[in-house]
């Protein structure tokens, strides 16, 4: 028996390790319920995608449950309709686990089955032909241990993935086997009940005393994309989306009461999320949209189908969880409408729905505010790679936030680089139109980027999704004067990475003249090179990547050798991180090399009215990259309340600021 207000050490223990519920402005399975979610191995998942050995397919399920809603305990019947892929099937197997069987029936026969551990053998009494469809109702009851049903004081939940729908329903519980589904829920009356798909109506028994809600999805969907989530503690507001045809869409709101005014500003951008998506992926896949709050949870959302679940920790009433909201709702298309072919393919899902984050910032925020989620994500991917990497195709921790969401969303950003613009969203609308609804695998994806870029794109998969690492390179250039105003400018690149193959990318190089500047494009693929340009006018500096769009690692080197551990090329204060933070944040900034000079830096903090708060750092610096962290106090040692704060670096001719944003 679960007590309502008990919290789960395994919980706790996720909260701690990652600090991610309350530490991360975006992702999104942020944390991981126990050994499932994010702790499942690469060879758990090392299988055979879409068995096509299989013997039958779910066609749809109904669910008829009651839940007490005093403990975790429930029971009732599903009802499993299935088609015949062979000739005389007479046995079918569901995956159950903790649930306890009590009857099977087909055509109104009891049928005899055998469990296991993982599954439920059933024999059919009539052998069905192939092509024939059969209807089999298992009653069952358990009081699932906060796996698969979660029951609270404020709420009681599902949550199933990747492989946990079999905790809380007998199912085939795999990601390609989608099915429809419609959900007849009993609980006490007060208690609101949200799921997927349309409601179709809520009844009243007899009594008074309990109220059944029925919900349906007309869409296919994976067992691990069902939910249900009630509480007797919700507030339910819409909005709607009014589509280019002029058909309207609902985004509705499951919220605690108490957060829903906070949640009505946090909210505030959902529908232009749905508008940009419709427009650029293509056309919103489903009945409706919704959002249900839940506490306590190990993660910051779930994008179960039409129905995403939100942790409390991100209705703040300040928009600053609003990277993960979009994430969630870009999963409609990215995992629910499209959905992996197999757990090793997760970057479909997750890679994707990190990007649509960055996609949507450029787009309503602009290219800076994008290129500071690009670079704040390459630090987190980079940060993470000081400890260990593996490939982004069957990872070893399946939801790893650093490798298969930041990473993976970079691997996106590149490859719409390398295909060009007009390729890029050409590739996104076919691949969400040839399967939605459906599954694809990554080979699959391939072969849409090939076909719609006419190019020959194996090299990228290879490196980037099969392999791991990035290439971490070393550049040099000189220039020389060969006539009157015509100058050869040298440049030489080193990739000198330990882990991954030696990396083939396009690189932009801008050559910056006194007079003008020249952009152009080198092809890296070779473990040292070197490139010669003409420039008529006397070369200043040259940019490598100047905009971002690689993956990788720059150190400078002059005369042959490395001027210092990645040596910056200019003064510069990088985004903060974590931001928000509510204990302590990390400043990292530039300092230029200018034949080894020391300079005055200084970094202090100031409030939005101005207000000296805290001299995080006065003194001399040699050249280098470095980081300091503020801890959130005054030049007193007094804690700061909760806020915006200015975090400014200066030194003789240069000063810059940066928002920090402080939640206590």
């Amino acid at each position: 028996m679960i007590k309502r207000n008990r919290f789960h050490l395994g919980w706790l223990f996720v909260l701690l390790l990652y600090g991610w519920v309350d530490g991360q402005d975006s992702d999104i399975h942020i944390g991981e319920p126990f050994e499932t979610k994010g702790r499942m191995r690469r060879s758990e998942f090392a299988r055979v995608a879409f068995d096509s050995s299989h013997a039958f397919d779910v066609l749809h399920y109904r669910l008829d449950l009651t839940f007490p809603y005093t403990s975790s305990a429930f029971s009732g019947t599903v009802t499993a309709t299935c088609l015949t892929n062979e000739s005389d099937l007479d046995e079918v197997s569901f995956h159950i686990v903790d649930l306890v069987v009590d009857s099977v029936t087909c055509l109104g026969e009891q049928l005899s089955v055998t469990q296991t551990a993982e599954e439920i053998n059933i024999s059919l009494n009539h052998p069905v032909a192939a092509g024939d469809t059969f209807d089999v109702t298992i009653a069952y009851h358990g009081s699932p241990q906060e796996r698969g049903f979660y029951f609270y004081e404020m709420c009681a939940y599902t949550f199933a993935e990747p492989v946990d729908a079999r905790r809380w329903f007998p199912c085939y519980d795999v990601p390609w086997d989608k099915a429809t589904a419609e959900l007849h829920i009993t609980v006490p009356r007060g208690v609101e009940v949200a799921s997927i798909g349309l409601p179709e109506g809520r009844v009243l028994s007899d009594d008074g005393i309990w109220e059944t809600f029925h919900w349906r999805s007309v869409y296919p969907v994976a067992t691990y994309l069902i939910c249900i989530t009630m509480s007797d503690n919700y507030s339910r507001w819409s909005d709607w989306y009014i589509t280019s045809e002029g058909d309207s869409i609902e985004l509705a709101y499951y919220i605690f009461t108490r957060d829903s005014a906070k949640a009505r500003q946090d909210f505030v951008n959902m529908v232009a999320a749905m508008a940009f998506f419709s427009d650029r992926f293509g056309p919103y896949p489903f009945e409706k949209y919704g959002m249900a709050e839940v506490e306590p949870v190990a993660f910051g959302g779930m994008e179960h189908q039409t129905m995403t679940t939100i942790n409390s920790v991100w209705v703040r009433g300040d928009r600053s969880r609003e990277n993960g909201l979009v994430h969630e709702l870009a999963h409609m298309w990215w995992g629910d409408a499209v959905t992996l072919n197999d757990w090793p393919a997760i970057w479909l899902n997750e890679g994707f729905a990190v990007y649509s984050e960055a996609l949507f910032r450029e787009h309503h925020y602009g290219w800076s505010d994008f290129r500071d989620y690009m670079d704040n994500s390459k630090s987190i991917y980079l940060s993470r790679t000081e400890s260990y990497d593996y490939p982004i195709y069957n990872p070893y921790y399946l939801f790893d936030y650093g490798i298969i969401y930041k990473k993976g969303g970079w691997i996106l950003h590149m490859l719409r680089h390398v295909v060009g613009e007009e390729n890029f969203w050409r590739i996104l609308n076919t691949y969400y139109e040839t399967y939605r609804y459906t599954n694809a695998s990554i080979p699959e994806f391939q072969a849409v980027c090939e076909t719609i870029s006419a190019m020959d794109l194996d090299w990228f998969f290879q490196e980037w999704i099969y392999d791991m690492g990035y290439p971490k390179v070393q550049y040099s250039w000189e220039k020389r004067s060969i006539a009157s105003d015509l100058y050869e400018i040298t440049l030489v690149l080193n990739q000198y990475h330990s882990v991954g193959p030696v990396f083939r990318m396009p690189v932009d190089v801008r050559l910056v003249g006194a007079a003008s500047t020249i952009d152009t494009t080198v092809w890296m693929e070779n473990a040292n090179q070197s490139f010669t340009f003409l420039m008529d006018n006397r070369p200043v500096d040259i940019l490598i990547d100047p905009d971002g769009w690689v993956l990788m690692g720059l150190e400078y080197m002059t005369g042959g050798s490395k001027r210092s551990e990645a040596m910056p090329d200019m003064f510069a204060l990088h985004k903060n991180f974590p931001n928000p933070f509510n204990e302590a944040t990390t400043i990292h900034y530039n300092i230029p090399d200018f034949n080894g000079v020391q300079w005055e830096i200084r970094i202090v903090v100031y409030d939005l009215l101005g207000r000296l708060i805290r001299t995080v750092f006065k003194g001399l610096e040699m050249p280098g990259s470095y980081r300091i962290v503020w801890d959130g106090q005054n030049d007193r040692g007094w804690a700061v309340p909760t806020g915006v704060y200015i975090i400014e670096f200066s030194t003789d001719g240069f000063t810059q600021r940066r928002k920090a944003v402080l939640v206590r």
